[in-house]
């Protein structure tokens, strides 16, 4: 018998260690953000795989009792959304098939203004691996890189510059810790 991932987010006030109402059901977690004003959170958290979108929702601390559904995409077979962030923006990741071929697209909003969403790239070919670090957008690339290269995207999707090239072996994960940044290989 296997493993699963599939897991709950109850939000616990670490000052006074007090557990915080309604916690996000068990599901598939897909990404977690506190508010700029840390006044709520987003979350990107897939319940069940009969529903028809898959959605990036916010829930105050104020009112836990009502979320607002802020992203929204179709799901398909194979299809999955991420919410990615920083604390500046927050990014949405759909992959998903088209033609045969699994490619990803990504949208930008602002964190203080999350209702507004601008599309940054559409089918880009996967593998891909979208990173948000002080409002820029990086990527792991393997575009003309065998082994993946991170590179920095400008909002309408063009790569601006190569970061770290293609180091002779395969990037497996690129993380940013405070000012730095690192990356493992095989």
């Amino acid at each position: 018998m296997g493993g699963e991932d599939r897991k709950s987010i109850q939000i616990v006030n670490v000052e006074t260690g007090a557990t915080l109402p309604r916690r996000v059901e068990r599901g598939d977690a897909r990404g977690f953000s506190f508010s700029p004003n840390k006044r709520g959170f987003f979350y990107c958290q897939e319940l069940s795989a009969e529903a028809e979108e898959h959605t990036i929702r916010f829930r105050s601390f104020d009112d836990p009792d009502t979320e607002q559904v802020l992203f929204s995409v179709a799901r398909s077979r194979e299809s999955r959304l991420a919410l990615i962030a920083d604390s500046i923006h927050l990014g949405a990741v759909w992959v998903h098939e088209v033609d045969g071929r699994s490619v990803a697209d990504c949208w930008m909003a602002k964190g203080e203004d999350p209702s507004k969403w601008n599309e940054v790239f559409a089918n880009r070919s996967l593998p891909f691996g979208a990173i948000l670090k002080d409002g820029r957008l990086f990527g792991v690339s393997y575009a003309n890189a065998g082994n993946g290269k991170l590179v920095e995207i400008s909002r309408d999707g063009h790569e601006i510059r190569t970061i770290v090239p293609d180091q002779g072996a395969m990037v497996t994960q690129f993380m940013m810790v405070g000012d730095e940044g690192f990356h493992c290989e095989v």
